[in-house]
């Protein structure tokens, strides 16, 4: 079918505009589904709600039994203020800061613009419906119960948009977050040597961590493994030797292992410390499909269709609802515009030409997705 990226792209501009000004933290949702429910009433689609929890719910558009192809996206945002900065709001020229931007309102704007592209086109004129249901859920950026329950729809495929820089993510890595609390003995500061510091401690064993094989391996998809030293603390101002050590580290889990490496191979080299304390805190697995599921070979097709060039397979380093649809049976890919490294961050943006561009794509998967095959 023929696109007008003109009108992808203004439709996508005014829809990235109004869904910023919109605040989602996850926990109120409700004024973003609000605003995603009227737009997609006027477009001539039926909607329903899927109870989550308490007044919470997932906004399910074209509701089907069983769906063949689900397209989903989350609604809740983080808190505008992360590490002590708040995040940036401004449009220069094509590129849109805010909260979200990129985490993901620029893939809910692309979506948005493909489903009015296409309700302008003849299908929608002729109350063609695609066999596809869009679900816009909620507290992704806590604990997934949204997509706990969109899994129950039974779907056999799903498109999960999130921002991978418009590459078709067929992987997912996983992660293990440990909270490590490392003793020593205090002394006054100027008599460091009476004490046992530790925070010097806890520094001898990151680096003894970093050497782990396990957390130097490669995917082929996913890159390296490795950890993210989330918070420390120690000591205080008072000049006094720290005689404890608080971490929390957030271990990455590559598509072709299992969280148990990881936590095996922490553990055992922990346990060669006294003084220390530690607890997993989450596990969540990583998981991948495989690039000839025919969900991937209509997605590349779509790709190449509407952009003209060959699009880039990649793995996603963060958790999303695409882990509790495949864990369901439903064989999900994650793809949408925007860098996963700005969210979460006081400069996250995303750029309107790529948001057109996933537009384009989205345009296409839906009006295809009658070729999906079972």
């Amino acid at each position: 079918m023929v696109i007008k990226s003109n009108s992808l792209a203004s439709v996508a501009g005014t829809e990235l505009r109004r869904l910023l000004e919109i605040s989602s933290v996850s926990g109120d949702e409700t004024e973003m589904l609000a605003y995603l429910e009227k737009r997609c009433r006027e477009m001539g689609f039926r909607t329903e709600h899927q109870e989550v929890i308490g007044v919470r719910y997932n906004l399910l558009v074209n509701p089907l039994p069983e769906p063949g192809l689900i397209i989903t996206v989350h609604t809740d945002t983080v808190p505008d203020e992360i590490n002590g900065s708040t995040c940036r709001y401004e449009i220069d020229g094509e590129r849109f800061y805010g909260r979200g931007a990129a985490d993901v309102k620029g893939g809910t704007a692309a979506l948005l613009a493909a489903m009015d592209e296409l309700f302008h086109h003849s299908y929608m004129k002729d109350s063609w419906m695609p066999p596809i249901t869009f679900a816009f859920t909620v507290d992704e950026e806590r604990e997934g119960r949204g997509s706990e329950e969109l899994a129950r729809l039974g779907g056999h495929a799903a498109v999960v948009i999130e921002p991978t820089d418009l590459k078709i993510c067929t992987a997912q890595s996983g992660s293990v977050i440990m909270q490590l609390r490392v003793y020593g003995r205090s002394a006054h500061g100027g008599e460091f040597e009476s004490g046992y510091n530790a925070a010097l401690r806890a520094m001898d064993m990151l680096e003894k961590i970093d050497r782990l094989p396990v957390l130097n391996r490669r995917h082929r998809l996913a890159g390296h493994g490795g950890y993210n030293l989330q918070m420390i603390n120690a000591g205080s101002r008072e000049m006094a030797v720290p005689r404890q050590c608080d971490l929390l580290m957030d271990f990455r889990v590559l598509p072709d292992e299992e969280p148990a490496d990881v936590q095996t191979a922490v553990d055992n080299l922990i346990n060669k410390y006294d003084g220390v304390d530690s607890k997993w805190l989450e596990v969540s697995g990583a998981y991948q499909i495989s690039e000839t599921e025919p969900i991937v070979n209509l997605m590349q097709s779509c790709y190449k269709e509407a952009l003209h060039e060959e699009p880039c397979l990649g793995a996603i380093h963060s958790w999303t609802d695409a882990e509790n649809l495949n864990n369901a049976g439903t064989k999900s890919l994650v793809f949408g515009p925007g860098n996963l490294s700005l969210s979460h961050t006081e400069e996250e943006y995303v750029d309107l030409p790529e948001v057109v561009k996933a537009a384009q794509v989205f345009t296409n998967l839906i009006s295809r997705s009658h070729q999906l095959k079972q």
